[in-house]
């Protein structure tokens, strides 16, 4: 839908989840292939008490190995 409304070339970013969270990750990933919605960016905060996590860069590479 979004696609058909923005074009072809519209950049899909999610799912904006408040904390690394790679089981939700999953399950809007399995979602969105289920659905054949193409994501383009996965969007996570990694804030914790108004502070970079010292995990990010450990969330990073679990995210891009998953």
């Amino acid at each position: 839908m979004i696609r058909r409304v923005l074009g072809t070339e519209a950049v899909i970013a999610g799912p904006s989840l408040e904390s690394y969270d790679p089981a939700r990750i999953t399950r809007f990933l399995d979602f969105a292939k289920a659905n054949e919605l193409r994501i383009n960016v996965l969007s996570w905060h990694d804030f914790y008490g108004g502070v970079l996590s010292t995990l990010l860069r450990d969330h990073l590479e679990d995210a891009r190995r998953s």
